[in-house]
């Protein structure tokens, strides 16, 4: 028993320490490294599995630069983004609109092909449930995003997908089978 408390208790210490790296209030871009560096092995398979875990829940947000990772904290980068002016009783432009739109689908859709190992196509259900908006806006965005060449759909290669996996599918006009997943660059 006392080796799962000291499991639990590392596991802890490693997500404060994480945090802790990222409470600047300005946005950072951190790599592995720079974040919590250890030469004990299970320390770090549970640093990468905690990583995975806060980004998964969108703490975090991966970016890649070449072949390297760099980590950037979503609540830093959330309060630059609410400081920055906007002209008194307008509506941002709609180009403006659709990049914060394409924004919020790429941030989600990266956090999801993260958390599922870098495996590129994400279930559209998943990415309805980590962005919380209504269905139709998703299948309204995705189509948007498809028609700008941003992203693709694709269908299911299994029957044995759950209800609502279904349920969240994109079905098109004059198309047999339904589209669930879909990929992004």
């Amino acid at each position: 028993m006392a080796k799962k408390q000291d499991i639990v208790a590392l596991r802890s210490e490693i997500e404060e320490r994480i945090k802790k790296a990222f409470s600047h209030e300005s946005p950072k871009l951190l790599s592995l490294t720079a974040i919590y560096n250890t030469k004990s092995e299970k320390r770090k398979i549970i640093f990468k599995d905690k990583l995975k875990e806060l980004t998964a829940q969108g703490y975090l947000l991966p970016l890649k630069l070449g072949n390297r990772i760099l980590y950037l904290s979503t609540a830093a980068l959330r309060a630059v983004l609410s400081q920055l002016p906007s002209p008194e009783g307008s509506a941002p432009p709609p180009e403006v609109a659709t990049t914060t739109k394409s924004l919020g689908i790429q941030v989600a859709y990266d956090a999801l092909k993260f958390a599922q190992g870098g495996f590129s196509a994400v279930l559209i259900s998943d990415l309805q449930r980590k962005m919380g908006i209504p269905l139709h806006d998703l299948h309204h965005a995705l189509m948007e995003e498809v028609q700008a060449g941003r992203a693709s759909l694709h269908r299911a290669t299994s029957p044995n997908f759950p209800e609502e996996v279904w349920g969240s599918a994109i079905r098109l006009p004059g198309e047999s089978e339904p589209y669930i997943t879909v990929t992004m660059p």
